[in-house]
């Protein structure tokens, strides 16, 4: 959406005898196009934009180039550095995840998790940790229930297990944290009932369906 109305508000598309080339509006400098213009866009909408000539491909910096300098930023604690990335659009992992589900970008979501863009650690934990701590509760719990849904994690394994013992432990210092616990006990009662049912399925099909006919079963 950002970049069809970028294309049709502020481009200027000029015709050659070979090609179509897109141009910056000699208005705008590159430095503004990248970082007012641009930084509003997400991974699709970036991509699709390199990809329309050679000139934005070297001018449009991508979301991974971005996403690394400005963790690497965050890591060395320059806040300078942090700021400059984050007006070019720069994000954590877990915070581009997190935007995409909110913003129903599912395929996106799927993407970056298929793609190794980010672990599940922090996909759950960290999202969970700044969401208690900037009092987002309501606008992440959507994202954590996504999670588990597409993920469909096993109750007692790592991912499920990190994620529910992680919440319960903020609860202490942030109560509202309780309601990312009651998400995984929700999640871990359906999942619990539907195992019991496959269960009692798998016994009825084996007392109904023996793998060994009854006529040739010995005395």
């Amino acid at each position: 959406m950002h970049l069809k109305l970028l294309l049709t508000l502020l481009l200027v598309c000029t015709p050659t005898a070979y090609s179509m080339e897109i141009d910056c509006p000699p208005t705008i400098p590159n430095e503004i196009f990248t970082t007012a213009i641009c930084s509003h866009f997400d991974r699709p909408d970036r991509d699709a934009l390199r990809l329309t000539c050679t000139k934005y491909f070297k001018l449009v910096p991508s979301q991974d180039f971005l996403n690394n300098n400005y963790q690497a930023a965050c890591e060395r604690n320059d806040i300078i550095t942090i700021a400059d990335w984050k007006q070019m659009g720069g994000v954590l992992s877990h915070q581009e995840l997190a935007r995409a589900v909110q913003n129903k970008q599912y395929s996106l979501a799927k993407w970056l998790i298929e793609h190794d863009k980010l672990g599940m650690w922090p996909a759950y934990c960290t999202n969970i940790q700044e969401a208690v701590e900037s009092a987002e509760i309501k606008q992440m719990l959507p994202v954590i229930k996504w999670l588990l849904d597409y993920r469909k994690p096993k109750i007692h394994l790592n991912e499920f297990l990190s994620g529910h013992h992680y919440a319960k432990n903020l609860i202490k210092k942030y109560p509202e944290a309780q309601q990312f616990v009651d998400l995984f006990d929700k999640y871990k009662t359906v999942q619990v009932a539907e195992a019991r049912i496959k269960h009692e399925e798998s016994r009825y099909n084996q007392a109904c369906f023996p793998s060994t006919p009854w006529f040739l079963k010995e005395d």
